[in-house]
């Protein structure tokens, strides 16, 4: 179970959930090595089994990270074999 003050990914501290879904959770975050307040999109563990939702979430950070737009929050980190589950970092 994830709670706030998990480190993620070995750098993103989790400090509160901001938003859920039927597959993931994004929980306002600092990055421990820069400072910045960052978003982790984490996957929910109740799905994270499932290879059709995780060969989706795996999609959508493979979009998101050739987005670039001055009015789209940008990608900055991902993971799809972390301990904590799959994660995306805004």
């Amino acid at each position: 179970m994830t709670a706030a003050g998990d480190l993620v990914g070995g750098r993103y501290r989790l400090e509160r959930p901001i938003g859920s879904g039927g597959m993931a959770t994004v929980w306002r975050a600092t990055d421990e090595d820069t400072g910045t307040v960052v978003a982790v999109k984490l996957m929910h563990p109740r799905v994270q089994d499932d290879p059709d939702l995780l060969a989706r979430f795996r999609r959508e950070a493979d979009v998101v990270s050739r987005l670039d737009h001055p009015c789209i929050v940008r990608m900055l980190d991902q993971d799809a074999a972390a301990e904590a589950g799959p994660f995306i970092v805004f």
